[in-house]
């Protein structure tokens, strides 16, 4: 019978970690190098210009005794929103578009008019349930006249009091004008609003 010893062996443990090398240091005087062409003018700092002087704001051509007297920044409220991106002159004044909704005050509408009057202020407001088509307005009446996608007229007076609102996919001049026997233009009323706006539904059938 043999017996075995195990003797104790001493095992050496050695480090994976490297030496910390110095790195190499570049000689300037060795490298070749090219030079570079001058940047351009965009790249350089200009310094700001100057705004330019209240009188060169605007340009008056064949106005003869109007003078620009003043040029001055808009308050925050006097300035129309960025959402009324259509404009339509009025007697009563200017009338601001909104046909995206942002501008209405009630969640839903699908557009807002605003109108401003001469002097600027606002006159009057609504939202619409609408879309806008088409627009129509005068500077010889202060109604305007808006034809929505499914062919429906939408007409405003004083202060956006409706004074029509009609179905033109079923108004017998309509379908006269999609007839094969087509009258002349003139037995409609040609050049008035409600006209245009006829010519205009006739697309959308």
């Amino acid at each position: 019978m043999f017996r075995h010893s195990k003797k104790n062996k001493k095992i050496e443990h050695t480090s994976n970690k490297k030496k910390t090398e110095r790195p190499w240091e570049l000689d300037l005087s060795n490298v070749p190098y090219f030079p570079l062409p001058p940047s351009p003018n965009a790249w350089l700092k200009n310094e700001p210009e100057p705004p330019p002087a209240s009188e060169d704001f605007f340009e008056l051509h064949n106005l003869a005794g109007v003078i620009s007297r003043e040029c001055f920044k808009l308050e925050m409220k006097e300035r129309p929103g960025p959402a009324y991106r259509y404009f339509a002159p009025t007697s009563n004044g200017c009338l601001f578009i909104d046909k995206s909704g942002k501008a209405a005050s009630k969640e839903g509408s699908s557009g807002s008019l605003l109108l401003r009057d001469h002097s600027g202020s606002i006159s009057s407001q609504i939202d619409l349930q609408h879309d806008i088509y088409r627009i129509g307005s005068t500077l010889a009446g202060a109604h305007c006249i808006f034809l929505s996608s499914d062919c429906i007229l939408h007409g405003y007076g004083t202060e956006f009091k409706t004074f029509i609102e009609r179905d033109l996919k079923q108004d017998p001049r309509i379908q006269m004008m999609n007839s094969p026997d087509l009258l002349m233009m003139s037995q409609l009323g040609e050049g008035s609003e409600i006209y245009l706006c006829l010519l205009m539904a006739r697309r959308l059938l």
